[in-house]
């Protein structure tokens, strides 16, 4: 694992959801994602719930984690109430009753347990919210670009170390591990997806799985891969040709290149999303393949691998300063093969830079 200089400032991340929390007239705040929990306490367990308002901020979990919740968080953040059933329920509802108004997130709450809080809750106001801790996410700290960027450093030196291997025609399965084993062999903790490796016909599935199909001289072969480290994800693809390419293959692999282009271009602070996706796709039709283009142009990305905010021809959102976005126009040609060119991207002040570093000569002798 690569060596991380920057701590996560966890004092910060609840102190600013305490200023959301109180612009939204919300006493506290109820957080059972386990995702939220991880970004805002360093908890990795999978079971807890933790409860935040204006005074305190409490995580609950129960005697297996007892541990490693006292290792992981900080005391001086959190308090920690370590129990299970009946007793620690009484516990978490006595907490949230100090407080004239609740909010729980109602993504990840079942209706099961939102019927029982709020007969508990009877004298309370109960607030569903949805996003509040997600809207936090969307804006990196220098801890979590850290923890990007060097997952995307690995992904780009495990594609740089195995990508001439595509030459000696292995199976779409047999070069997908091969670059998994190398990530991991670089640092990775996990991958952020199941990687794709789709050549000649199957590159034109947007999300191909890899098969035992051998990977031919004439191939388009597109690979769609990424790395994390401490949560945090790396997102990629590359398409490569094997041998020279036909012209087809030619005219697919330099439309995407331009289109690819032309939305990291767009992508600085205040950029709506519409806009790069349009970049992208205005590229694509001047090259009379706009059809072809059947998926949104990018995500987020951060603890999760597809994140806010959307790149796509409906999102108005407009991008901040600390936003980390993907930018990945593709073509898809039925029965032929697809182009698909992918980087992940941080918005800055001065505009999008680069965080996926791998050259994008498509080109394999």
């Amino acid at each position: 694992m690569p060596v991380l200089k920057i701590t996560p400032s966890r004092h910060q991340r609840v102190k600013r959801l305490r200023t959301l929390l109180k612009d939204s007239k919300i006493d506290g705040l109820m957080i059972n994602d386990m995702v939220n929990i991880f970004y805002l306490t360093g908890f990795t367990g999978s079971s807890a719930r933790l409860f935040i308002n204006e005074h305190e901020a409490k995580i609950y979990t129960d005697k297996r984690y007892e541990e490693q919740v006292s290792a992981e968080i900080s005391s001086k953040v959190f308090d920690v109430d370590i129990g299970s059933g009946p007793q620690q329920e009484l516990v978490l509802v006595t907490d949230m009753k100090s407080c004239r108004s609740v909010g729980f997130e109602s993504d990840s709450l079942s209706w099961t347990e939102a019927r029982k809080y709020l007969e508990l809750l009877d004298d309370k106001k109960v607030i569903p919210t949805v996003g509040i801790v997600e809207g936090l996410r969307t804006v990196k700290d220098d801890a979590e670009i850290e923890r990007i960027k060097a997952a995307a450093t690995i992904a780009d030196a495990a594609l740089a170390a195995v990508k001439q291997e595509l030459a000696n025609n292995p199976t779409e399965v047999e070069f997908a591990r091969l670059l998994d084993q190398t990530m991991f062999n670089q640092g990775a903790d996990a991958l952020s997806f199941e990687t794709i490796c789709a050549s000649g016909p199957n590159s034109a599935l947007p999300h191909a799985r890899p098969s035992g199909r051998t990977i031919k001289t004439g191939d388009l072969v597109v690979l769609d891969f990424g790395a994390v480290i401490d949560g945090y994800h790396s997102d990629m693809s590359r398409t490569y040709c094997i041998g020279d390419p036909s012209s087809e293959s030619q005219l697919l692999l330099d439309a995407v290149a331009k289109a690819q282009d032309a939305g990291v271009v767009a992508v600085r602070p205040s950029a709506e999303c519409a806009a790069i996706d349009a970049a992208c796709r205005n590229k694509l039709a001047d090259c009379g393949l706009e059809e072809l283009f059947v998926h949104g142009t990018g995500h987020g990305v951060g603890l999760l691998i597809h994140e806010a905010p959307w790149l796509n021809s409906r999102n108005e959102t407009k991008l901040q300063a600390g936003h980390v976005v993907t930018v990945e126009p593709g073509v898809y040609r039925p029965g032929f093969g697809g182009v698909r060119i992918e980087d992940t991207i941080l918005v800055t002040q001065e505009g999008g830079r680069l965080l996926t570093l791998a050259p994008k000569d498509p080109v394999i002798a």
